[in-house]
């Protein structure tokens, strides 16, 4: 997952209250480490192994990012598509 992946799907996890920023930072911290070791993992997968999240959570939040996802090109958020 891109750096702005992970950032986006962070801030939905705290934005939805399934966590808190503290507990998303202590998550940032572990996935830093993890990736330091030379592993992949992603920040939800972090999050669900410390328990912090459940798979329900992780597949809410990436279903609502894939949803801000599809809205955004380039740095550009759609508000209205021609013709709707």
């Amino acid at each position: 997952m891109s750096l702005e992946n992970e950032v986006l799907f962070g801030r939905l996890a705290v934005k939805m209250g399934f966590v808190t920023a503290e507990q998303l930072a202590d998550g940032v911290q572990i996935l830093k480490q993890v990736k330091g070791m030379g592993r992949e993992m992603s920040l939800g997968e972090v999050l669900l192994k410390k328990k912090l999240l459940t798979q329900e959570q992780v597949d809410k939040i990436l279903s609502k990012q894939g949803e801000e996802a599809e809205s955004l090109i380039d740095g550009f958020k759609i508000e209205k598509k021609l013709g709707e």
